[in-house]
C-alpha cells in the first residue's frame, strides 16, 4: 500500500471518530519535474495517452467445411448451407487460439454430443464429428466460441467475437406420428 494512500485510510478513520474532515493529502511531484501549462498535477496521466480496450474484432477463418461421404460443403458466416446429416466439421483460424472450442447446437441452443479435435499452430483447425446424424429439415448452429465465456482470445492476448455458420440438415423434416385412435370395442355378451 503506498504511504498517499495509506494516510489517505487513516486521515478517514480519524475524521470519522472527530467528526471533522481530513485535510486533502496531495501527493508532491519530485523536485525537478516541469510543471504542466495547465496548471495540473505533474503526476497525472495525459487523458490522450490512456488507452481505451480494444474492441472485440472478427476471427480470420481461412477455412469452413461440412465433410460427408459425397463431398465438401463449404460455409460462410453470413449464409445458410444445407449438409448431409452425417457431416463432420472442420473450422480453420487464421491465428493461434489455443482457449476455444467448436460446438454444434440445435434450435434450442442446446449443444449436440460430438466429439473433437483441435490442432494449434500458427493457425488453429478444429474439427467436430456429432455422435448422431442430424435429424433431416432441422436448423442448426455451428460455433466456434471461448472456452471461458463468449470471446475468444489469441495467443497474443487479442479478442474476437464468436463465429457462427447455420446449417440445415438435408432431407425432408419426419411427418409427426400420427395418433391411432383405437375404437372401443364391443363387450363380450355371451357369458361364458
Amino acid at each position: 500500500m503506498s504511504r498517499a494512500l495509506a494516510a489517505a485510510l487513516a486521515g478517514f478513520a480519524l475524521a470519522g471518530c472527530s467528526g471533522q474532515a481530513p485535510p486533502p493529502q496531495v501527493e508532491k511531484a519530485p523536485p525537478g519535474s516541469p510543471v504542466p501549462s495547465d496548471g495540473g498535477s505533474p503526476l497525472a496521466v495525459p487523458a490522450t495517452s490512456i488507452a481505451a480496450p480494444a474492441s472485440p474484432g472478427r476471427l480470420p477463418v481461412e477455412a469452413a467445411q461440412a465433410r460427408a461421404p459425397d463431398g465438401i460443403t463449404a460455409l460462410f458466416p453470413d449464409a445458410t448451407a444445407t449438409v448431409a446429416p452425417t457431416s463432420s466439421y472442420l473450422v480453420r483460424i487464421g491465428v493461434r487460439v489455443p482457449e476455444a472450442r467448436l460446438v454444434l447446437v440445435d434450435a434450442q441452443d442446446s449443444i449436440l454430443p460430438a466429439s473433437g479435435s483441435t490442432e494449434l499452430g500458427a493457425a488453429t483447425s478444429f474439427e467436430l464429428a456429432p455422435a448422431d446424424p442430424l435429424r433431416p429439415g432441422a436448423t442448426y448452429v455451428l460455433r466456434l466460441e471461448g472456452l471461458s465465456g463468449r470471446l475468444v482470445r489469441d495467443s497474443a492476448g487479442r479478442l474476437y467475437e464468436p463465429v457462427s455458420f447455420r446449417v440445415i440438415a438435408a432431407g425432408k423434416a419426419p411427418e409427426p406420428a400420427r395418433r391411432r385412435t383405437s375404437k372401443p370395442r364391443p363387450r363380450d355378451t355371451t357369458g361364458d
